[in-house]
């Protein structure tokens, strides 16, 4: 008898404040502790690390947790939260060699059967920076031109940018490389040599740096002069045409890693090439300044086209430019449609190369009907005719 009543003191116990589940549960429980954690194992990782995890036993409660990292018992490093739950392994993942490792989870729970379970967590370890190495060039670099560059990294990258000629550049997954598109400034001098430094990210986050030289030819590109009646030229005084200038960089600043455009880009009109990039222009005597892109002569009202597919960032009707439009290719590309008598496509539109977008006009500072079409690169003005001729194909 006394026996019995102890066997039922006992056994209400386990339903006491220190236990709290049934008795019931004490001895049907046959299902551990359910073990989860919001880690990703698909990426890597470097540096320390924090391994998040719950444990939680819905009959009756978690009783021991043991936490390995491959076979060494780490348990030591987990900062258990109340209950199991919010529990967080710190690892210092430089004491650990590249590659897969392991965080083993084996939580016992405290029913009579003791139910055990075990959960395996990989980490992929990577604290080793990648490394760069030039695959190719795209030919002699020229000032006020475009040039490519061909990366080949040790790894996946999350990224390629740099810096060169104070402009911020970028490189972009090209098959099985990485690629460069980058502009050469018009203003700076040619005929020497220039330090492009390149900041590699794997996706762990590791980086390396490079710093490469460049050497940039010098270009002629001639001079032109003509004349503007006072009412244009009063369009040409500086503050009218830094506004115009700022509302044109606000959109072509903008760097966005999607490619838009498809294969070469085609002439945006028809007509006479009445100016090339890079003349020095004179306006009335007085020098004005490079001019940083392609005119196209012909009759008010000839259509004009987007050179390539793309989105389109502005489209309205700027002092000195008159009626332009700005579409944006990705990959920190833009081309630009300036003079137009009548515009056809609005902002945030999405065109296809060779789509209508306007008609030839001669609005702004303008001596006659012309298109004035710009390649933007990485808010670099570069010279139309290469990308024109398949400079850049995809």
């Amino acid at each position: 008898m006394r026996r019995f009543l102890f066997i039922v003191i006992a056994l209400l116990s386990l339903s006491s404040a220190a236990y709290p589940y049934s008795l019931f549960s004490y001895f049907s429980d046959k299902k551990g502790p359910v073990i989860a954690s919001e880690f990703s194992s698909s990426i890597s990782h470097r540096g320390k690390i924090k391994i998040p995890f719950l444990i939680e036993d819905e009959d009756t409660s978690v009783k021991e947790v043991q936490v390995y990292v491959d076979k060494n018992d780490v348990t030591s490093f987990v900062d258990f939260g109340s209950g199991y739950k919010n529990n967080k392994l710190s690892i210092d993942s430089e004491q650990l060699k590249d590659g897969i490792h392991y965080i083993t989870i084996i939580a016992e729970d405290s029913s009579k059967a003791k139910n055990i379970s075990v959960q395996e967590i990989p980490v992929n370890i990577d604290n080793t920076p990648p490394v760069l190495k030039l695959a190719s060039g795209g030919g002699t670099f020229r000032q006020g031109k475009t040039g490519i560059i061909y990366f080949r990294s040790s790894e996946p990258l999350a990224g390629i940018d740099g810096v060169f000629q104070s402009k911020d550049i970028k490189a972009y997954p090209y098959k099985d490389k990485y690629r460069a598109i980058l502009g050469f400034s018009i203003d700076d001098p040619g005929n020497k040599n220039y330090y492009m430094k390149i900041k590699a990210k794997d996706l762990a986050g590791n980086l390396s740096e490079y710093h490469y030289r460049v050497y940039v030819s010098a270009e002629k590109y001639g001079t032109l002069s003509f004349t503007l009646k006072p009412k244009k030229m009063e369009m040409l005084m500086p503050d009218v045409i830094r506004e115009d200038w700022k509302k044109i960089e606000d959109v072509v600043k903008d760097e966005n890693p999607k490619k838009y455009w498809q294969g070469r880009f085609e002439m945006p009109t028809s007509g006479r090439i009445s100016m090339t990039f890079g003349i020095d222009e004179f306006i009335n005597g007085d020098e004005s300044g490079k001019h940083r892109g392609l005119d196209i002569a012909n009759a008010a009202g000839t259509l004009v086209k987007a050179a390539n597919s793309g989105i389109v960032r502005l489209a309205e009707r700027l002092p000195a430019h008159g009626n332009c439009v700005v579409i944006e290719h990705g990959q920190g590309i833009f081309t630009y449609y300036a003079h137009m008598q009548k515009l056809l496509v609005g902002v945030s539109e999405k065109v296809m190369k060779g789509q209508i977008i306007g008609q030839m006009g001669k609005t702004g500072v303008a001596t006659g009907p012309h298109l004035h079409f710009s390649v933007s690169l990485h808010n670099l003005r570069v010279d139309p005719m290469q990308w024109l001729n398949g400079m850049v194909l995809d």
